[in-house]
C-alpha cells in the first residue's frame, strides 16, 4: 500500500530548479547575488521548496591623506544563506498567475547570524509548460527577522511592512521537470 502512494505521489510530482543571477553597481557599492532553489509542486495552488544564497558586496571610500592626495580603500563582504519556502496561488489569468510567498532564511554574515520570516507577493510568467518566468514585487511585503552577534554580543530584532528588498523587483526563472 505504501508503495502504490508512493507510486502516484511520484507520478504526479512537479519538481522544479530555479533561481536569479543578480548584479548591481551604483556610487561606490556593487554587489552580486547568486541564489539558487529546487522546489515541488504540492498541487495546482501549493508550491514548496529550499533555496541557498550567495551574496557579495563590495564597498569602496576614498579619504585624503593631508597631502593633497587621498587613498581609496575596498571592503568586501560575503553573505552565506539558506532556507525554506512556500507559495500559494490566489489568481490565475492564462499564462499569468499570482502567489503569495513565505519565505524563512537564516543567513550568515561574518560575525552574526540573521533568521528571517517574509511574505510577499510573486507574479509568475508562463513561457512554455518547462518554462516560467518570476518576479518578486519586494516593496510589498511583511517581514520578521532576529539578528544575533557571534561570542555572545548585543541582538536585534526587525520587523517591516513594505519595506522592500535591496531591489524593488526581482526577477527569476524557473525548470519544472
Amino acid at each position: 500500500m505504501a508503495a502504490a502512494v508512493l507510486g502516484t505521489v511520484s507520478a504526479s510530482a512537479q519538481f522544479f530548479v530555479g533561481g536569479s543571477l543578480d548584479y548591481s553597481s551604483r556610487d561606490k557599492l556593487s554587489s552580486f547575488t547568486f541564489a539558487p532553489k529546487v522546489g515541488y509542486t504540492v498541487s495546482d495552488k501549493l508550491e514548496v521548496g529550499i533555496n541557498f544564497s550567495y551574496e557579495s558586496q563590495d564597498v569602496t571610500s576614498t579619504t585624503s591623506n593631508g597631502t593633497g592626495g587621498s587613498t581609496t580603500t575596498t571592503v568586501t563582504e560575503s553573505v552565506t544563506g539558506f532556507g525554506a519556502f512556500g507559495r500559494y496561488k490566489f489568481l490565475e489569468a492564462d499564462k499569468w498567475s499570482l502567489w503569495g510567498r513565505a519565505n524563512l532564511s537564516v543567513r550568515s554574515p561574518e560575525g552574526m547570524s540573521t533568521v528571517s520570516l517574509n511574505v510577499a507577493p510573486v507574479v509568475k510568467y508562463a513561457l512554455s509548460d518547462k518554462v516560467n518566468l518570476l518576479s518578486a514585487v519586494n516593496l510589498l511585503n511583511l517581514g520578521f527577522s532576529s539578528t544575533s552577534y557571534d561570542g555572545g554580543g548585543s541582538s536585534y530584532t526587525t520587523f517591516n511592512i513594505g519595506a522592500g528588498g535591496s531591489a524593488p523587483i526581482s526577477i527569476g526563472v524557473e525548470f519544472k521537470f
